[in-house]
């Protein structure tokens, strides 16, 4: 039951996270503008009312907080923060596809290994450890397929490349890269919170609230570098376009975007609370089936919105692999957890 618990809370973080993007699909204002909008209610007003209903008291709980369980979650945030401007302009260059599954696979890997390797909260047994390295060399194998098919996909429908444009193609890649960096550290600082919040139990009304505790320092980092970049390029924006400068927000765009942060946000709070079910071994069995979910779910909203219509048949097949990879990944890692 433990195990069936922790992987429905795993799947329903994937599907929120893998889905909180296509509400973009239904808005006319500025990208630009919706995205800073976005930043305030995703990373700044939804966490604070999580934080507040699931503990009235989460501020007092702030300052007994050991002071490394706050700098390493905020500066991992700030690094995250960067990281998913890195990704917002990478998808402008190389598409969801390629950007996606780079920055997801590395997160998924990293934030699986490097936890299990710098983070050990107990005695794990041979099995388990190689079959979570079988899983992750699943999931990289599946990512890259993905990452093929994705970058085949895109080439079939483009005209022209020019040598400036896969110049542009390849800064986009490394940046990418970045950001799934960027998202490994991000979980391997969930982590290292988790354990450091172990002293606080008799401090809370809610047990849970600790388990959420570590999203409040990475969304804070993450909201600095993201608020700034999206707060620039919007000035820059209204400076050059007068008629965005005087676009107004319908009620139905705060509505999808207010939708969406919640969606961002409580993604995480689903995935902390597998983490929570299953304990030490959490962010090596919960945080992959959380990134490979998103995987999966972007690319289920990808097909709905015709992302492979014009795909050929061997871009099919890869992206179809990579799928079956990763689910087989998932199985494996279910399956590690039988023998810790």
């Amino acid at each position: 039951m433990t195990i069936i618990s922790a992987l429905f809370f795993s799947v329903l973080a994937g599907i929120l996270n893998g889905s909180f993007a296509t509400p973009t699909k239904h808005m006319q204002i500025n990208p630009v503008k919706m995205w800073l909008n976005f930043a305030f209610w995703g990373f700044i007003i939804i966490p604070f009312l999580t934080f507040l209903i699931v503990d009235p008291a989460f501020f007092g709980l702030l300052l007994q907080v050991p002071t490394m369980a706050i700098v390493i979650p905020l500066i991992a945030g700030l690094i995250w923060g960067i990281g998913m401007v890195c990704l917002s302009v990478a998808l402008k260059h190389i598409g969801i596809g390629v950007a996606f599954v780079i920055n997801i696979g590395i997160g998924t890997a990293g934030g699986t290994l490097i936890p299990l390797i710098f983070f050990p909260q107990q005695q794990l047994s041979t099995g388990f450890v190689s079959l979570v390295i079988v899983a992750v060399v699943f999931l990289l194998v599946g990512v890259l397929l993905a990452g093929l098919a994705a970058q085949q996909r895109e080439k079939e429908t483009l005209t022209n490349t020019t040598n400036k444009a896969t110049k542009v193609a390849l800064f986009a890649i490394l940046i990418t890269i970045f950001a799934g960096i960027s998202s490994a550290l991000q979980g391997a600082s969930y982590a290292y919170a988790l354990s450091a919040y172990a002293t606080l139990t008799n401090e809370v009304n809610s047990p849970f609230i600790l388990a959420i505790l570590p999203w409040f320092f990475v969304f804070v980092g993450g909201f600095i570098p993201y608020v700034i970049y999206f707060a620039m390029l919007n000035a820059k924006t209204q400076r050059q376009t007068q008629a965005v400068s005087t676009q107004k927000m319908t009620l139905k765009d705060q509505l999808l975007i207010i939708a969406m942060a919640v969606m961002f946000f409580e993604s995480t709070v689903c995935y902390a609370k597998a983490s929570q079910i299953l304990g030490a071994l959490g962010p090596i069995i919960a945080w992959p089936l959380f990134m490979t979910f998103i995987i999966l779910m972007s690319n289920f909203w990808g097909l709905k919105h015709g992302e492979w219509r014009n795909a050929s048949r061997a871009a099919g097949i890869k992206i179809i692999s990579a799928i079956i990879l990763l689910i087989v990944a998932v199985i494996t890692l279910v399956g590690a957890s039988l023998f810790r």
